[in-house]
């Protein structure tokens, strides 16, 4: 089967450079987004890039869910059966192919596949895959929730609302992988953590508006409780506001670059 791999990257470095340790040996299955302008870290991302890695710098941070969507559009341009999202702050404690196994019996074996496959605990979207089905099902995470936060939860109210069969499959990786602290590439740097803050208050409006609840108290079964709109569409509501720069919808339209 046809699979890519996604791994975010911002601060700090030696988790980048953990994860050259890790994925060592599907450089060539690998995207990587370096979402910050740490010079540690970019030093790690174009060391992946030389060892064959599709990897990006990006001219602001584009956050998390437009970042993700980048490898959800990459495999629907390929015609990839799936794609793993791993976050840089994920210690494996097995290789990754034992993930991409169970993905793949998985798709074999059934008839309706999963559209989701998600690590069980506390932190599930720090290690999880996505399907060619889930993606034209589900749709694309929605970009509003930027830079972090709620865009994974938004996912799953929608996955909620569909009713899908075999929607979410929740397998066991405890002994497959950990997340190394909560949070930990926000929290390790003083820029990410300010960019987060300065824009918590709107994400979290913008989610009690469009499902008319806070979490796991949503009341709308439609975005904003428009009878007429789908459950996996969003646009861009409003721009964003940055900490140093200008309005994110006055930067280039364009902000991610090859190394």
């Amino acid at each position: 089967m046809k699979y890519k791999i996604l791994l975010l990257a911002s601060s700090p470095a030696f988790l980048i450079k953990k994860q050259l340790e890790q994925l060592s040996g599907f450089e060539d299955k690998l995207i990587l987004m370096n979402n910050w302008n740490n010079p540690d870290t970019e030093l790690y991302v174009k060391e992946f890039a030389r060892r064959g890695a599709e990897a990006y710098n990006c001219y602001y941070n584009a956050g998390i869910a437009t970042s993700w969507n980048f490898g959800l559009k990459r495999i629907m341009q390929d015609s990839d059966d799936y794609i793993i999202i791993l976050s840089a702050s994920m210690i494996l404690n097995q290789d990754i192919g034992h993930f991409i196994s169970f993905i793949e019996e998985d798709i074999m074996t059934h008839n309706t596949p999963g559209c989701l496959y998600l690590r069980n605990g506390d932190k599930p979207f720090h290690y999880f895959g996505i399907t060619q089905r889930g993606i034209q099902t589900i749709g694309f995470f929605d970009e509003n929730f930027w830079p972090a936060y709620y865009e994974d939860r938004d996912y799953l109210y929608r996955i909620k609302l569909l009713s899908l069969p075999r929607d979410i499959v929740i397998i066991d990786t405890s002994n497959l992988s950990y997340a190394q602290g909560n949070s930990l590439a926000i929290n390790s740097d003083t820029g990410l953590m300010s960019l987060y803050q300065y824009n918590i208050v709107r994400i979290t409006d913008y989610y009690q508006r469009k499902w008319g609840g806070p979490l796991d108290k949503e009341v709308y079964r439609r975005p904003f409780n428009d009878p007429n709109a789908m459950i996996n569409s969003w646009y861009i509501e409003k721009p964003f506001h940055h900490p140093i720069l200008n309005d994110i919808n006055f930067l280039p339209s364009q902000p991610i670059i090859r190394y």
